[in-house]
């Protein structure tokens, strides 16, 4: 089986993981065989502005440079961005005898989690306790009902 062959084995899995994750995950499967038009398959592209046909990424040509997918198998948890978001992402380093053939990748927009945590941040903030308060306290179980 060729390389191009055996990377289309992976495309139903490209479909597979952008339903199981969702319309906030992109998937792209890259063949590395045509660096420059290397995504062989794409679901959510939106996210990014990628389409079938574009290169791979400034990481994974560092990736290949590097060989770093000679000493682990996959690579995650890493931040990504285009377009204005952001995005937590994995790959997965493809080999066939132990040669680098493909990546499969996957992009989580993490830009709507991001706005609501600054949000949520900044609404947290207003009821900070001050450091001088600290010694003041009040029991709201127990009301005086008179003096």
């Amino acid at each position: 089986m060729t390389d191009p062959q055996l990377l289309q084995i992976f495309v139903p899995l490209v479909d597979f993981l952008a339903e199981a994750l969702g319309e906030n995950t992109e998937i792209v499967l890259h063949d590395l065989s045509t660096p420059e038009h290397s995504v062989i398959a794409l679901r959510n592209g939106h996210l990014s502005g990628r389409e079938v046909g574009n290169s791979m990424t400034d990481l994974a040509y560092q990736i290949i440079k590097d060989k770093r997918y000679e000493q682990e198998e996959f690579i995650t948890n890493y931040y990504g961005y285009s377009n204005g978001k952001s995005f937590v992402s994995s790959t997965f380093y493809i080999k066939n005898d132990n040669r680098l053939i493909g990546m499969l990748c996957i992009n989580n927009d993490t830009t709507q989690a991001r706005e609501l945590q600054d949000l949520f941040n900044h609404f947290m903030q207003r009821f900070s306790i001050k450091e001088e308060r600290l010694d003041v306290k009040e029991n709201l179980e127990n009301p005086v009902v008179s003096m």
